[in-house]
């Protein structure tokens, strides 16, 4: 979704992880694997990577994108040169990574450019942050700056229902939602720091296959 959303729109995506170290070495290469795996890249972005211009004023075809190269905190369309036997990465990034643990440095910059969040393995058995959903909702209010918001999506493997995100979302109805099923509500939530209550929309889908 959040690729085809960049596709279409150019706005990117926003990875949010536990901890910090999720997102270094093969962790963080791998993220987009399956992806790649399916052939999604050449299927959203199409069989032709455009020209460029060479050395010699003649324009050359470049292969179309069809993987995902990561460098730093960042993830980028990728395509295979074979003259230099090396990834060679888009010029932007298509998506950018977030670490609850380290909330705390992202809040000075600006990323008003992405589009789409999305917070995988947000069930763990490993244990929580100290008030966690207050800081996954901290940090999406320093990523969105649309006033109508974006989409958020929470990712995870139905561990335990009991979770500090159920909780906080008031979703008290999980323990009855069955496979295949969708269950859309909306509630007023009070949260730590803030004495206002905000209006939300949840949609809770217990998948009964893996999409």
């Amino acid at each position: 979704y959040g690729l085809s959303n960049y596709e279409k729109t150019g706005k990117k995506v926003g990875i949010i992880r536990r901890f910090s170290d999720e997102m270094v070495g093969s962790a963080g290469e791998n993220l987009f694997s399956g992806v790649v795996a399916l052939n999604r890249i050449r299927e959203i972005f199409g069989d032709s990577g455009g020209f460029v211009e060479g050395k010699d004023g003649e324009y050359v075809e470049l292969p179309p994108y069809d993987r995902v190269v990561k460098y730093g905190e960042r993830w980028f369309l990728g395509r295979y040169d074979e003259e230099s036997g090396k990834d060679i990465r888009a010029k932007e990034p298509f998506a950018y990574g977030f670490a609850l643990n380290t909330e705390l440095r992202y809040k000075s910059a600006n990323w008003e450019d992405i589009g789409f969040i999305l917070f995988d393995e947000f069930i763990t058995r490993n244990g929580y942050l100290k008030n966690e959903a207050d800081t996954l909702l901290s940090m999406i209010s320093t990523i969105v700056r649309d006033s109508n918001g974006i989409p958020v999506v929470l990712c995870g493997n139905v561990l335990n229902r009991y979770n500090p995100y159920f909780e906080a979302f008031d979703i008290k109805e999980a323990k009855d939602i069955g496979k295949g099923e969708v269950y859309l509500f909306e509630t007023w939530d009070t949260y730590i720091g803030s004495n206002s209550p905000v209006y939300s929309r949840k949609l809770v889908y217990y998948s009964d296959k893996n999409v």
